[in-house]
């Protein structure tokens, strides 16, 4: 079909109040027996039309019978009379054989929409259903009812209409008792291309319709035998190849003997308004800046994917995404700007995903990414890092090269939950979390993450309960040196053994607690902890400096380096430098010149201090000149995508540099392979720690561990050489 231009559906449906002209005024009747179906309707039509109202089949079809309404909407399942039997009586009687029935339903079976449209039953909607298209399509059927009743009005004077006949903008085809057409007017022959000549004599079964037509010429003609009328919706194949829609409305004419005679056809160009359903739909179902689904849509896939994972037993990731910076660059730029980044960064999170997964915008900078057939914990990871990569490289947008990253929250169906209402909700708690931990970056969905803030209280308690009984424990992650390969320090993790849900990692729980006092009785215990632990290496060979992680609330709510010197004068046999702080890049970032102050006070302390996730785009050499900072850790997202992409390359060079220049310790975090460590260890970087290494452990295994990796050293050592 040749596509139509665009529609405004004020100017071709409605007044400038959005209603009907009060002379278009019908009847519509509603059959549903669910009330919040039957409100629906009644708010979107009673503006413009008489709606009638009946909740059970029987009293649908008294009110019918009673009232002959214009078009009836029918709810198919019903408890007492079924909207099917409603519908075969309706059409069993001459007197409402003609009254249009779109039936409405949540049933998701073909069948139905099959029997429905072999009862002739004009339309079939599936619920939930968007009020502008169900809007939409039931005024066709409207207008198509007014055409064809004014057709029928004048039937009798069908001899007298010659003028009319020839001239009517219409298509009408007069055909025989047995399909033989016997006339036509000259707009079929414009719709069709084809003169009364190459057309009459011919059988209406033999009519040649054009491809994705729903019902075939001899299928409407079985219909017609058997009941005298059909009415639906054809593609017409014009002679030249080019299409139109149209509506059929058929009908047999009897003499006054109730003898049929002939048959009218008389056909309604709906090309323009197949036009405005299309926009309509689009209105309803895609963002209108991206064109990327909009909420609504993604409902429809959510649950059409659920279906599907169910029967499958597959995995499903929902990805809440929520943009990183993008009001900076609305208040720097301006909104112009903003939306084109938005329109570049949905292109690129697009390509991002796989064949068969979807994104959607539901917000401002949010969206909602699905990723089907998730097997393992490494496809979900490598979608994640795709979407985090695409959303975090620079844009150039005009005259501005502009950057923005994503914070990600990911929900699982259906180890998380099995509706989509509550992964959307699971998946956007998790995206808080995400924020909160220094953007730029992705997060699991947890258990413990549950709760409304009236549940607070009791959540902190439960967590100071855990400190008293013993359920917290340190794990150490080993960093290792790249010119000797030996190690030389740990990072402190806290976990907590949940009597309940296992062993959980900090971001499970202490997502709620960042800005609470309770933060200090958590980080002295780490610290506490640590000491102790470093006084029982002191003597060992696993004696290297612990770095322990602080939140924003220890660096900017609390006398830190009070309580450092209280706890260094506890241990007095470790060297104040056997302890390193590490604080994250983008919490440093919130107030430097604070952070710096209480930091110097901490390193007067003999302390060392590492600022960790640093790459993400937040630093600038005018800050690293204030920060007595003696190391840097990469953030791990650049050591994962090392290999082959080269900004991370050009970011890790960079910071290389940068720290070389102000005497700073280089460590990259997340190392996951040999080759990543031999092409940081090529471009010099210190030290580096992550799974290639080792994963986090207890104190009691590193030991054992210890002579596996001095192994592992030796022979990769004599395979360089």
């Amino acid at each position: 079909m040749q596509s139509a231009d665009p529609i405004d559906p004020a100017e071709f449906l409605f007044d400038q109040d959005g209603h009907l002209p009060a002379n278009a005024r019908q009847t519509i009747l509603v059959v549903d027996d669910q009330p919040t179906n039957v409100h629906a309707l009644h708010q979107i039509f009673s503006g413009d039309h008489e709606v009638l109202v009946a909740t059970n089949g029987q009293d649908g079809l008294n009110l019918a019978r009673s009232r002959h309404p214009d078009l009836i909407l029918l709810d198919i399942v019903m408890p007492d009379l079924d909207g099917k039997e409603v519908c075969r009586q309706l059409k069993a009687a001459a007197d409402t054989a003609d009254i249009p029935v779109i039936f409405i339903t949540g049933n998701t079976d073909t069948a139905d929409e099959v029997a429905a449209l072999a009862l002739a039953a004009v339309d079939f909607i599936r619920k939930p259903f968007e009020p502008l298209v169900v809007r939409a399509r039931v005024q066709v059927h409207l207008e198509l009812r007014q055409k064809n009743q004014q057709l029928l009005a004048s039937r009798s004077a069908l001899a007298l209409a010659a003028t009319a006949f020839s001239h009517t903008s219409e298509g009408i085809i007069i055909l025989d008792t047995n399909g033989l057409v016997i006339a036509i007017n000259k707009a079929f022959e414009a719709v069709s291309g084809r003169a009364s000549a190459q057309t009459i004599g011919r059988a209406f079964k033999d009519w040649e319709l054009a491809p994705g037509s729903r019902y075939g010429s001899n299928v409407i003609w079985e219909q017609m035998q058997d009941t005298g009328f059909w009415n639906g919706e054809i593609l017409c194949l014009n002679q030249n190849g080019s299409t139109s829609a149209q509506l059929l409305n058929i009908n047999q004419v009897l003499d006054e003997a109730g003898r049929r005679t002939h048959f009218v056809v008389n056909m309604t160009n709906i090309t323009r308004l197949k036009g405005l359903q299309k926009e309509l739909e689009s209105m309803a179902n895609f963002d209108a800046l991206t064109g990327l689904p909009n909420r609504v849509l993604l409902a429809d896939r959510m649950r059409q994917a659920i279906t599907q994972h169910s029967r499958r037993g597959k995995a499903l990731a929902v990805c809440y995404l929520d943009l990183d910076g993008f009001k900076a660059v609305n208040d720097n730029y301006g909104h112009n700007y903003g939306d084109e980044l938005l329109i570049a960064l949905s292109n690129r999170l697009r390509k991002a995903l796989r064949d068969g997964d979807t994104l959607a915008r539901i917000g401002g900078d949010e969206f909602v990414a699905i990723a089907s057939d998730i097997s393992s914990d490494k496809d979900r990871e490598r979608v994640l890092a795709r979407l985090l990569r695409a959303a975090s490289d620079p844009i150039q947008v005009k005259d501005a090269e502009l950057q923005v990253s994503a914070s990600i929250g990911v929900a699982i169906y259906p180890k998380d939950a099995d509706t989509q209402e509550t992964l959307m909700h699971l998946a956007d708690q998790a995206m808080y979390v995400a924020k909160q931990l220094g953007k730029n970056r992705s997060q699991m969905y947890s258990g413990i993450m549950d709760g409304s803030a009236e549940n607070l209280e009791a959540r902190q308690q439960e967590l100071q309960k855990a400190v008293v009984n013993n359920e917290l424990v340190l794990h150490y992650l080993p960093r290792v040196s790249m010119r000797t390969g030996n190690v030389n320090g740990y990072e402190a993790l806290l976990r907590w053994t949940h009597p309940r849900l296992g062993s959980l990692l900090p971001s499970d729980f202490l997502t709620d607690h960042q800005n609470s006092p309770l933060m200090i009785q958590l980080t002295d215990w780490v610290i506490g902890e640590s000491l102790q632990q470093l006084e029982r290496w002191r003597e060992t060979e696993l004696d290297h400096p612990i770095s322990i992680n602080l939140s924003g609330f220890d660096l900017f709510e609390t006398d830190l380096a009070q309580r450092l010197a209280l706890q260094l004068k506890a241990h007095p046999s470790v060297a104040p430098s056997s302890l390193q702080l590490e604080i994250q890049e983008p919490v440093l970032m919130q107030q430097v010149d604070q952070a710096a102050s209480v930091l110097k006070s901490c390193a007067a302390l003999g302390v060392g201090f590492a600022i960790d996730n640093f790459g993400t785009g937040y630093a600038t050499a005018a800050y690293l000149r204030k920060l007595p900072c003696s190391a840097i850790k990469i953030d791990r997202s650049f050591a994962s995508n090392l290999i082959n992409d080269s900004n991370s390359q050009s970011v890790v060079r960079g910071v290389l540099g940068l720290a070389k220049a102000y005497g700073c310790k280089v460590i990259a975090d997340g190392v996951e392979s040999f080759p990543v460590s031999e092409v940081l260890r090529r471009m010099g970087c210190d030290s580096i720690q992550g799974h290639y290494i080792a994963p986090a452990m207890r104190a009691g295994s590193i030991a054992n561990w210890l002579p596996d990796w001095s192994a592992k050293v030796r022979l990769e050592a004599s395979q360089r050489a």
